[in-house]
Order: C-alpha cells, then sequence, then structure tokens
C-alpha cells in the first residue's frame, strides 16, 4: 500500500499505530498519548475522520494521524489541510498524482489546523 506525505512522497507506515473506532464517540483524553493513530474513511462519503483530525491538532496532539481507506485524490489536499500526517492511496490513485491533488489552489480563505 502506497502511503504518501503532503509533499507526494511514498513512505513507510508508523510501526506502532493505534486505529481508531470513528462509530465511537471522540475521546481525545484516551487518543493524546498514542504514538500514532489510524483513521479509516470507510467510504467515499465519510466525513468524521476531517472532524476526528482537526479536533485533535486543535487540541495539542502532534504525533501522526494517518488517512486510510476511501479517501480518493480529490480529498487528499483537504487531508492534509485538515493535519493528516500520511494518507492511504491504491496503486491506480498514485500512478494519476499529481501536483494538483496535493495544492489544487494557490490561496485558501480558510486557515489550516
Amino acid at each position: 500500500m502506497p502511503w504518501i506525505t503532503p509533499e507526494g512522497q511514498q513512505v513507510e507506515l508508523p510501526q506502532e499505530i493505534h486505529h481508531c473506532n470513528i462509530d465511537e464517540p471522540l475521546q481525545p483524553s484516551l487518543l493524546m498519548h498514542k504514538q500514532a493513530l489510524l483513521l479509516p474513511f470507510t467510504s467515499a462519503a465519510e466525513g468524521r475522520p476531517f472532524s476526528w483530525c482537526s479536533r485533535l491538532r486543535r487540541l495539542g496532539y502532534s504525533g501522526p494521524i494517518v488517512a486510510a481507506g476511501e479517501l480518493g485524490l480529490d480529498r487528499l489536499a483537504y487531508a492534509f489541510r485538515c493535519g493528516f500526517s500520511l494518507a492511504w492511496l491504491s496503486d491506480a490513485e498514485v500512478g494519476q498524482l499529481g501536483p494538483i491533488h496535493l495544492r489544487p489552489f494557490s490561496h485558501y480563505y480558510q486557515g489550516t489546523t
């Protein structure tokens, strides 16, 4: 599985990673001490991992947060703007990955996390 950084580089997944269950309520106090977190996108319409990531970053979580599952190229830049450190892409998506997917806009009205 290709794991992509915000710069578009392929890297290995962190060794010790905590898989989060986004079907349960977010409990930051239980996650803040974990070395790395994996937030799953269970469908192309899933948006909760964006909220979780953004909230954890605002609360001070500084470890890697990994986006896994059906993220897609169209939401890749937004995932990194929300605070994800790595994102999983399929082999086909990696073959199509270009600068436009990592930085589709030169300026944003909204701030970043």
